[in-house]
């Protein structure tokens, strides 16, 4: 076994005796910051804006504060479970197959030799090239599999 990569314990006690580790692909926040940061601009621009273009919207500055502040509740209750699933992805890479996990309660799980493997291949968007992000798809004989929000899945593959 090689200590060279930080690997989970759900996927530490899978590795077999004399398996090198090759590569591991972990989940990264990156992306969820980004949109965080986005949406809050987009939340202040409509909310924040016409209390201080349009005077008569001042009475209702009030309001707009409360609609802000639920925008943002609702936000956070969307982003936890995103967290969740961002701490428990990981994928591993070993001289002899590929297995990784994601989820923490209902997670989904894959363990190919690599013969088993018939293609990797990785998708970023704007997003994800702005935080170093995007998913890995591995394409065995039966179906595919995806892993989203891995931190340059084209370093992984």
């Amino acid at each position: 076994m090689n200590n060279k990569f930080k690997i989970s314990k759900f996927n530490l006690n899978r590795l077999e005796d004399n398996e090198q580790v090759i590569a591991v692909a972990k989940g990264t926040y990156r992306p969820l910051f980004v949109l965080f940061f986005v949406s809050q601009i987009f939340l202040l621009l409509i909310i924040g804006l016409p209390v201080l273009l349009l005077p008569e919207m001042k009475q209702y500055s009030l309001i707009l504060l409360y609609l802000y502040f639920i925008a943002n509740i609702l936000l956070v209750f969307r982003l936890i479970p995103l967290f969740i699933k961002v701490k428990t992805t990981e994928l591993v890479c070993t001289d002899r197959r590929l297995f990784g996990k994601s989820g923490l309660i209902f997670y989904k799980s894959i363990d190919f030799t690599l013969d088993g493997i018939n293609g990797l291949s990785f998708q970023k968007n704007f997003l994800d090239i702005v935080s170093g992000s995007g998913a890995v798809y591995i394409y065995s004989y039966y179906r595919s599999y995806s892993f989203s929000l891995i931190s340059y899945p084209d370093k992984f593959i």
